[in-house]
């Protein structure tokens, strides 16, 4: 073990370079670089204002550092750079800096195997500082201010009471280690506060320690550990989380000072021994939202007491002492329990010019304003046909508020516009008056969770719509024309007997949810993925089932209908227009009736796809195409295929119930490659013209019936080369040409008559032997 003192000025700090080390205070340079055994030492004998540059790992034993010649001691850290330090660690308030952060485990990372100490003396260091050791202890010797981050890899960090200042403790990994914190302050100004990730084999000592988490959006990741004092102290959060089943004593959360919502996100069940403090906004439209992280799925809260003020609740359960929680102004956004909400109210919008959705708000109609009839999620919120606002005016709603009941229907001949430019969740009726207008980008998601009813009084709704509402429905009372994209996350979208016109249609996710079409249709007027149920898990179709696509220009469409059962199966019909199609999507994806009429774009080579009811293509279209297959598969009933003289360059398989009957309304013309694959019902080729194949292929063991549309007239089939061999084949009104061998000797086919250009074979027959 030696002492490495630095001179020279500046250079590089490595493990290897020689030039600014020395084994004594200003002696000669070309010592040999420290290793982990050697404490180095910075100090007036080491130049005038140095710069050491550590771009790789720097390794010692104690580090001092005092003030050098003149000027400033610099630390430049590159980004794989570090200094790996096994003993105490001392540096100056002042001329001393470092540039750099290091890698992300920390610039400045303690190994020693024993107890040490870290003494910083106020300087702020925008270097992260490490603790990875399988047996030391690095006890702070004073204050730590880092604008990165803090480290915990193994070994034991113990705050001595002092305060501590970083963007973030972090530990997530399986090793064995130890946070001490004692009664320390600890702010935390990064976004990921608190990283317990990973939090096995750590032992978290919370004391009497207070945390801050100061940066507007934090997330609080637990790893299910107890705290002591913790409050998210932002009075502008937009969006926050906690995860992990985590204790606090306290739990404190900041209102806003700014109109709008602070989202707050609960992953887990938390336990609040103390007091769980939701402070009060501004004013009544100034409010933060407690939610559970997955829609429908309940988090419960333990909590000795509360303080709850302009709070809304989703899916959250107050219990312990402090149930049933009640507060002011608290809104019901549904699933929750143990609280004690407002009574609904209707409430009346009241600024008379443009204004936003928190403008101003009245218990009656033309009444005085009053800031706390904010209307909350269970409440009724009415425009007045009048004045309350002008007409020709806008109402922005301008925050994604949780909002109730919204009604329009008093304005008429008084024109106002509705502007969407944050994403808000209704939780009750939509009700449009014939002088509205709806404009802006934002999403309206409803999130009701009953039957909320969506009254469009044919007004164009021009925000995307979200329906995101477990074990809940949207019912149309009308035809709704929307400009935007529909999206179903989860609930039930409940047509009647109303068209959903849309430019776009999503339900892709594995949630529960239905599609009640009633006697109504979807139709869907853009392009790009126009319809996507790519993702059909827990999708459930109801009534017509019936989506039209009507886009009629060039831009390509892919139109992805998933692997939806045969009883959710849905019909399309394309219904115009020359572009490019997708259709359905992906491989085993599935439809009912098919219908192309009125296309005269391109088809794009099919993937194996199944289809449950009739087939239609549409003589101006192109079909490229395709090695896979199209399997007709109705289990019962009759499946029409209408060619319109098209060519079916892939595959054909018959492979539906017993009892189905596939026919042909015209001629049936496969590539001449293309086999049809005969397996279980009846196929009816249309009679009095040719049917075509690149090959006719039978398959089971189910007698299967070949026969023409019309009895007693034959339909002809046509193969131009090569044995087609059938087993298991009732055969009608048939007429085999093309130069194919037609070959049905086997036992189990059947002529049931009218048949040509099949080899039956010899036919047994009675025969007698006369003796004289």
């Amino acid at each position: 073990m030696a002492n490495r003192y630095w001179v020279g000025g500046s250079g590089t700090w490595d493990a290897t370079t020689t030039t600014n080390w020395s084994a004594s205070s200003g002696g000669a340079s070309g010592a040999s670089a420290p290793t982990s055994a050697d404490d180095v030492i910075f100090n007036s004998s080491s130049g005038a204002a140095p710069t050491v540059t550590i771009a790789t790992t720097a390794v010692c034993g104690a580090v001092t550092i005092t003030a050098p010649t003149s000027g400033t001691l610099t630390f430049a850290f590159g980004t794989t750079g570090f200094i790996s330090y096994n003993g105490n660690w001392s540096s100056p308030a002042s001329l001393f800096a470092t540039t750099g952060g290091g890698p992300t485990a920390g610039g400045i990372v303690y190994v020693g195997s024993g107890s040490s100490t870290l003494t910083t003396n106020g300087y702020s260091f925008p270097t992260g500082f490490g603790v990875n050791t399988s047996a030391g202890t690095l006890t702070l010797g004073g204050a730590l201010t880092s604008t990165s981050s803090l480290t915990v890899t193994q070994g034991t960090f113990t705050t001595n009471n002092y305060t501590l200042t970083v963007n973030a403790i972090s530990s997530s990994n399986s090793n064995i280690r130890t946070i001490n914190l004692g009664s320390s302050t600890v702010t935390l100004a990064g976004t990921n506060a608190i990283a317990f990730t990973g939090s096995t084999n750590l032992t978290l000592n919370a004391g009497t320690s207070s945390i801050s988490c100061s940066t507007t959006n934090p997330i609080f990741n637990g790893g299910g550990k107890t705290f002591y004092n913790v409050t998210f102290t932002s009075a502008s959060v937009s969006n926050s989380s906690i995860t992990g089943a985590n204790t606090f004593n306290n739990l404190t959360i900041t209102g806003r000072t700014t109109v709008g919502i602070n989202t707050l996100s609960i992953s887990a069940d938390q336990t609040i021994s103390g007091t769980l403090t939701l402070s009060a906004g501004t004013a009544a439209a100034y409010r933060t939202f407690l939610v559970s992280n997955t829609n429908g799925t309940t988090r419960t809260l333990t909590c000795a007491a509360v303080s709850l003020t302009d709070i809304d609740f989703q899916d959250i359960t107050i219990a312990g002492a402090a149930s049933p929680a009640s507060g002011t102004r608290l809104g019901d956004c549904k699933g929750n329990g143990g609280i004690t909400f407002p009574a609904a109210k209707t409430v009346y919008y009241r600024s008379t010019g443009s204004a936003n959705w928190s403008a101003s708000w009245s218990a009656t109609s033309g009444g005085g304003s009053d800031a706390t009839q904010f209307p909350l999620a269970q409440d009724t919120a009415v425009f007045p046909a009048a004045t309350y606002p002008a007409s020709g005016s806008t109402t922005t709603i301008n925050a994604i508020y949780n909002i109730g009941t919204i009604d329009m229907s008093l304005r008429t001949s008084n024109t106002m516009t509705l502007s969407i430019t944050s994403s808000p969740a209704v939780y009750g009726n939509w009700t449009n008056g014939t002088g509205i207008t709806l404009s802006g980008t934002a999403t309206i998601t409803f999130a009701g969770r009953t039957t909320q009813q969506v009254t469009s009084s044919a007004i164009t709704f021009v925000p995307p719509i979200t329906i995101d509402s477990p074990s809940g429905s949207v019912t149309l009372q009308d035809a709704l024309t929307a400009t935007g994209t529909v999206t179903l996350t989860s609930g039930t979208i409940n047509l009647q007997s109303f068209k959903l016109s849309a430019n776009k249609f999503d339900s892709s996710n594995s949630n529960t949810r239905t599609i009640a079409f009633g006697t109504g249709s979807i139709d869907c007027t853009g392009s790009g993925t126009s319809w996507n149920t790519s993702t059909a898990t827990n999708l459930t179709t109801t009534g017509a089932q019936v989506v039209n696509l009507t886009y009629s220009s060039t831009v390509a469409m892919t139109v992805n209908t998933g692997q939806l059962s045969e009883a959710n199966s849905i019909s399309f019909n394309f219904t115009g227009g020359t572009y490019a199609l997708n259709f359905p999507g992906g491989a085993s994806n599935t439809s009912r009736d098919v219908n192309f009429t009125g296309y005269a774009g391109v088809l794009a080579a099919i993937p194996n796809t199944t289809i449950y009811g009739n087939l239609t293509f549409s003589s101006g279209m192109t079909i490229n195409p395709s090695g896979n297959g199209l399997n007709l598969r109705a289990t019962s009933g009759t499946q029409t295929i209408t060619s319109n003289n098209q060519t079916m360059d892939f595959v054909v398989t018959i492979n539906g119930g017993s009892a189905t009957t596939i026919t042909c309304a015209d001629a049936l013309t496969l590539g001449s490659t293309r086999a049809l694959t005969f397996s279980l019902g009846t196929l009816q080729l249309k009679s009095g013209v040719t049917s075509t194949v690149g090959s006719f292929v039978t398959s089971g063991t189910t007698l299967k019936y070949l026969q023409s549309t019309t009895s007693g007239t034959q339909a002809t089939l046509s193969d131009a080369a090569g044995t087609n061999t059938v087993t298991y084949l009732s055969i009608q009104d048939s007429a085999a040409t093309g130069g194919a061998t037609f070959t049905a000797t086997d036992a189990t086919n059947v002529n049931a008559g009218n048949n040509s250009g099949w080899n039956f074979g010899v036919i047994p027959g009675n025969f007698f032997l006369m003796f004289n």
